[in-house]
This record gives C-alpha cells, structure tokens and sequence, in this order.
C-alpha cells in the first residue's frame, strides 16, 4: 500500500492516509487522547480542573474528526502509544484493516 503522512486537507489530519482504500490511521499518545483502560492516559491529580477540561476537549475533537471522516467514505484506525512496542502486530492490523 502506498500511503501519506500528515494529510492536512482530512479532518483531524491524519498521521497516515492511504488513498487507494480510503483508511485514515491516527497514532496517538494514550495521555493526550485518554485512551480507556490504559494506565499512562491517568489524569493528573493537581490542577485537575485545567487537565479535565484540556483532556475531555481532545477527546471530543478526536470524536468530531472521526465522524466526519466516516461520513466522507473514510475508514479510522487508531494506532495507541502503548502498543507501539509490537511492531509487527501493528502492521498485520493494519493490513488486516486495509482488506
């Protein structure tokens, strides 16, 4: 597969698109982007009012972003930080995902 990086003219700006088959792949940081049930997305204790809001934001902008990219024909696969150690499990879910 042939693919681009950081296509900024999709929503969200995808850190990898293919075109051919239409998949947009997002990596993103388990803090940054709270992904569930991951230790490193735990939520700082002080200055929590500040964190809360900064956090839910990210989350509910990584939401618009999908969504519009579903309604545009657009397959989403989100690649976590905290999986990044396998490289190899990563690349056959994308291939598997690409299919």
């Amino acid at each position: 597969y042939k693919f681009k990086k950081h296509v900024k003219i999709l929503p969200g700006t995808p850190d990898f698109v293919m075109f051919d088959v239409k998949v947009a792949i997002f990596a993103q940081g388990c803090f940054w982007h709270q992904h569930k049930s991951c230790l490193r997305s735990k939520r700082p204790e002080s200055n929590s009012t500040f964190w809360n809001e900064k956090l839910n934001k990210n989350i509910l902008r990584d939401g618009r972003n999908k969504k519009a990219l579903w309604k545009m024909g657009w397959h989403v696969l989100t690649i976590w930080e905290c999986s990044l150690k396998n490289k190899e499990k990563i690349l056959k879910r994308i291939q598997r995902f690409a299919k």
